[in-house]
């Protein structure tokens, strides 16, 4: 999480208009859960990766990294729709299959098809939203959620949660290091002695810092959470290169879904 944020800020496109990188992300998304084809999924994820890497120039190392968080999630939900159990004899011929004394395991084409789309189209969304998120900064969001007139308390329940987001990691950092230096995770035993002594830490530690940040808001006659200034900026530059990016994405998903449509 932190290293996302920091992504966020010190990239090649942070600087650019938040409605540009908003409208790139998102028409491919639209895009791709619309046709929900494969095709397109992998143009698409081919095409929102290179401009990450190369546009927005995010190392490759820590890229791949985080594709690894959706690749895993990805993959469970579709292993349960490829396998199929049944106790009876199968009606249908299966592209592959394993018989017990109890059941029978198989894999038939309509499953395998329907969960390769599934997986495409997923994984595809992510780096959609992996562009999005690895190239604007959490400010720049606060201004685009206050230009179009999301509710206040909704923009600053979003301030202050990915606020304690932070405290959350810094605090277990914090515990855990103390843990580790008094001999902690040595054992099975001592490890969950030491996670339930770590939640049980971070729970009183955000308690107590959200006490003292209401206290001192009463203290000075505060009584609604006041937005900083710097949270309501943001870049006023328009680059050509995004828009024709964008033309060129478009231009190709829909050859490339008419030539679907063709076969």
């Amino acid at each position: 999480m932190i290293r996302i944020d920091q992504l966020a800020y010190h990239n090649a496109l942070s600087c650019y208009h938040v409605n540009q990188k908003l409208l790139f992300a998102f028409i491919p998304l639209f895009c791709v859960i619309v046709t929900r084809d494969i095709t397109i999924g992998f143009f698409t994820f081919l095409f929102m990766s290179t401009f990450i890497l190369t546009a927005a120039k995010i190392p490759l190392k820590q890229y791949l990294t985080l594709l690894l968080i959706p690749f895993g999630f990805s993959l469970a939900g579709t292993v349960p729709i490829i396998l199929s159990f049944s106790s009876e004899p199968i009606a249908i011929s299966p592209i592959w299959h394993y018989s017990t004394p109890f059941f029978q395991i198989f894999i038939v084409k309509a499953d395998l098809n329907k969960a390769i789309e599934l997986f495409v189209v997923a994984f595809s969304s992510m780096t959609c939203f992996y562009f999005f998120i690895l190239t604007t900064p959490v400010m720049h969001v606060t201004a685009l959620l206050i230009r179009c007139r999301v509710p206040t308390i909704v923009v600053e329940l979003f301030i202050l949660i990915y606020r304690f987001i932070f405290l959350f990691l810094e605090y277990a950092e914090q515990i855990r290091t103390a843990q580790m230096a008094r001999f902690g995770y040595q054992s099975y035993q001592s490890s969950f002695h030491s996670l339930a002594l770590l939640m049980t830490g971070i729970v009183k530690q955000i308690f107590i810092r959200n006490t003292h940040l209401t206290e001192a808001m009463k203290a000075r006659s505060i009584d609604c959470f006041v937005l900083p200034a710097s949270f309501l900026d943001e870049p006023k530059e328009r680059h050509l290169f995004l828009s024709i990016g964008l033309a060129f994405y478009v231009i190709a998903a829909t050859n490339i879904f008419l030539q679907e449509l063709m076969k």
